[in-house]
């Protein structure tokens, strides 16, 4: 259950901290003061989406902390993802700035919304005070009925299933239109990559071959300019290297008698030494040097067939090796997109796949149909509906991401009259108390330790709103039950009663709350019997409810 909710710098909430207890506690007050604050920041802390938007006006940021303790389900998910847990606390922080940046931790440890969400499924259940509307939208009572029959996992299911389906099938259709122009365009890439395979391209080799024949095509002007260099430089009488080595003797003769020319004379040396490497290099290169027209005709030929298949193919020839692997590819995926009796026989599978989970789905929908339209039935009559009764009717519909029913429900008002859709009930009251029913029994089903009802009792008053009251307090016996409420019949029935205020000073709006004592109690269900000027005689009415 929740035990502390702290806030601070949020909406209109400089600073709050809220200690709840076990039971049906009420929030109550005057319209604005940020009773639904509270469940907005509660909505944060289980994964909701914020912007600065919720941080108070001249702060930088606002952070939200709920304590929770542990639920089974709860300290399964943390044990899953090694976080530290202590006392069996679950600690939810969450924090907003004022550029529009959030930050989430579970005790401490920062994680994403969709952990949070998955967290606060199995700790708080809210019930908003638009769930009369959403319950109209057929789409949303097959939702609740899944969610009744526990068929999250199955959904899944089913989903994957009908995306199979849906994937095959455009497969089968693709192939069926484009199998004319498939079989044309296959023989030219049959024709393309025969070709390519022939010539056999390799990556690299146009720079290669084009280098090569460069060096053989000047063959005899390399070699003879290679052997006039070397003999410059190192084979004939007064050679280059001999003059450089004559000098730099000279030189050094001269230096003993001024030691500033020894540098120079460093300078000849090193002069020497290039050139005799030099020298060695052109000697090197005349050895392995020859014109072998063999080779040049061979590279001649090589180079006319690659430049000949590029024309063909309207491409550059170092492109070949690229195109051939382009082209191998589309010719291999081609022949399996024509493989249409393969297609067939794989969308016959998943829709058989598919149909089955449907089935199977359909099947727990009808059963737990029957028990929530029982339930929901008697609550109803203790709710001012009389001889009322909903019926689930699911009919088979066309397949879809959720099977193959169509559920709607509907509604008799009293004993004889005959159903009518939730969405055609003409009161907006009575769609608020099946609404409600709804989620008294939802909440009778479901595990989670703490409900949270957000005005959902709007629409009502009277003798209903009182029994509205007793249901909340029945089901504050094993649970934590939270409710905003403005009817003082469901106030008076809490365990514990939280009032919610609004004052303005030099530093603006400010929310605040407070956990009334009896007296205090009384004034404030007088408030909400009365009006703005509370008698002697709203507050006696005050008293006999608390009674």
């Amino acid at each position: 259950m929740l035990r502390v909710l702290r806030l601070s710098n949020f909406v209109i909430v400089q600073t709050l901290e809220v200690d709840f207890g076990r039971g049906f506690t009420v929030l109550t007050g005057e319209t604005g003061a940020g009773k639904s604050i509270l469940i907005d920041a509660l909505g944060l802390l289980l994964g909701g989406r914020g912007d600065a938007s919720f941080v108070r006006e001249g702060a930088s940021k606002a952070e939200l902390t709920g304590i929770f303790q542990a639920t089974p389900a709860a300290s399964a998910w943390i044990a899953e993802r090694e976080i530290e847990i202590s006392d069996q606390e679950i600690v939810l922080r969450r924090i907003l700035d004022s550029e529009g940046r959030s930050r989430a931790f579970v005790n401490d440890t920062p994680t994403t919304l969709q952990a949070l969400r998955e967290l606060g499924e199995s700790l708080i259940d809210v019930h908003g005070q638009h769930a009369s509307l959403w319950l109209t939208k057929t789409g949303m009572q097959r939702q609740l009925l899944d969610d009744f029959a526990g068929h999250h996992e199955l959904n899944a299911q089913v989903l994957a299933a009908w995306k199979l389906r849906q994937q095959t099938q455009d497969q089968v259709t693709r192939a069926q239109q484009a199998q004319q122009g498939d079989n044309e365009r296959k023989e030219r890439l049959e024709w393309i990559v025969g070709e390519l395979k022939t010539l056999r391209p390799v990556d690299g080799e146009w720079e290669t071959l084009a280098l090569d024949h460069k060096r053989l095509s000047n063959a005899t002007n390399l070699i003879q300019g290679a052997q006039n260099a070397h003999e410059a430089l190192s084979e004939r009488d007064h050679s280059i290297l001999q003059e450089l080595e004559q000098l730099g003797s000279k030189v050094g003769i001269l230096s003993s008698s001024d030691p500033t020319l020894a540098p120079l004379q460093e300078l000849l040396q090193q002069a020497s030494i290039a050139v005799a490497e030099a020298a060695d290099g052109f000697g090197k290169y005349l050895d392995k040097a020859s014109a072998d027209p063999e080779r040049l005709n061979q590279l001649d030929e090589r180079i006319g067939a690659l430049h000949t298949a590029a024309r063909k193919f309207k491409t550059q020839a170092i492109e070949l090796p690229a195109l051939l692997a382009r082209e191998s590819a589309n010719l291999e995926s081609l022949q399996a997109a024509q493989d249409l009796v393969g297609l067939e026989k794989k969308y016959q599978e998943a829709d058989a796949a598919f149909i089955k989970l449907a089935q199977t789905i359909s099947k727990g929908r009808k059963q737990v149909a029957k028990k929530i339209a029982k339930s929901v039935s008697d609550s109803l009559q203790g709710l001012g509906m009389v001889g009322a009764q909903l019926s689930v009717a699911i009919a088979a519909a066309n397949p879809g991401p959720s099977g193959s029913d169509e559920v709607e429900f509907q509604i008799a008002g009293h004993a004889g009259a005959s159903p009518r859709p939730l969405g055609k009930i003409a009161s907006g009251g009575e769609l608020s108390r099946v609404s409600l029913a709804l989620a008294v029994v939802a909440a009778a089903a479901n595990p989670v330790p703490t409900l949270i009802f957000d005005e959902a009792d709007a629409g009502v008053g009277g003798a209903v709103a009182e029994m509205i009251g007793h249901l909340m307090r029945e089901l504050g016996s094993n649970r934590q039950v939270l409710c905003v409420t403005h009817l003082p019949q469901v106030a008076a029935l809490a365990h514990e009663h939280w009032q919610v205020s609004k004052t303005t000073d030099a530093q603006g709006i400010r929310s605040a709350i407070t956990r009334l004592d009896k007296k205090a109690r009384v004034d404030e269900i007088a408030r909400m019997l009365g009006g703005v000027e509370i008698t002697s005689t709203t507050r006696k009415h005050a008293m006999e409810l608390l009674r």
